[in-house]
Order: C-alpha cells, then structure tokens, then sequence
C-alpha cells in the first residue's frame, strides 16, 4: 500500500520488496527536473527523510542518511495532463497505457483495456484518452 500524507511535506511512502521503505514527494520531482546529480539526490534524500521522521519519529533518520539507495524514476505525463489509454493508431494488436496516476488508475485500466482487447469494442469511458486525440489539428 501506498500511503500518502499532505500534512507532512507532500510525502508518499511505501515498503519495498527488500524489506525498506520508498520515499517520494511530488514538490521535490521539480528539484530534479533540470538533473539530478549527487548534490541534488543528497538535498532530496535528507528532506524526504526529515518529512518521514516527523511523520514516524522512531525512524533513524541520522543512521540512513547517506545510505539511501536513490533512483530517479521518469513518470509519464502526458503534453494534455491526461492519460492515453487504447490501441495505437497504425500498429494491429499494440495498446498503449500512460499516466501519471498508475497506481490508482491500474485496475479500471486494466479492466477497460482486457474489454477493448477481447471484444474489440473501444469503451466508452476510454475515449477521452485515446491516442489518436494527438493526431488531430490543434492537439496539445
């Protein structure tokens, strides 16, 4: 599970499949935009971590610090904010699912995609998100 606390930072956190814990926070995705060299992972590692002690005080924030295995993951966001969700124009048999909000988008995708898929009818609640929206004039 994945929880998420406005009131300590934004800060988002959930265990890791080797038993730790994985940090983010949504203001400090803008830190890294322009590179994220060591420097930038240092001050975003110790501000994650504060924000997960004041949330978790028993967290031994001091022993971490600089131990932290840092990765810097690319969220897809789409030009118009919104996902793309459905079969690619052109390519029989290739569907496309990008969104910024995975995590709490996956199942209804999933499950609207498998139906796109098996039946070979485009859902109707898809159609906001289809690809082709880039292909027409005046598209973001």
């Amino acid at each position: 599970h994945v929880v998420y606390c406005e009131n300590e930072g934004p800060l988002h956190l959930q265990p890791a499949p080797d038993g730790g814990i994985l940090l983010g926070g949504d203001d400090t995705d803008e830190w890294i935009a322009d590179g994220h060299d060591d420097e930038v992972l240092s001050r975003v590692e110790r501000h994650l971590l504060e924000r997960a002690r004041r949330l978790i005080p028993a967290l031994p924030v001091d022993a971490w610090f600089g131990r932290c295995r840092r990765r810097v993951g690319i969220r897809p966001m789409p030009a118009d904010g919104h996902s793309v969700v459905g079969e690619v124009p052109g390519v029989a048999g290739l569907y496309l699912a990008a969104t910024h909000s995975g995590v709490t988008l996956a199942p209804v995708i999933g499950d609207l995609l498998a139906e796109q898929i098996v039946r070979g009818e485009h859902p109707e609640m898809l159609r906001p998100f289809s690809y082709d929206r880039f292909q027409s004039p005046g598209a973001d």
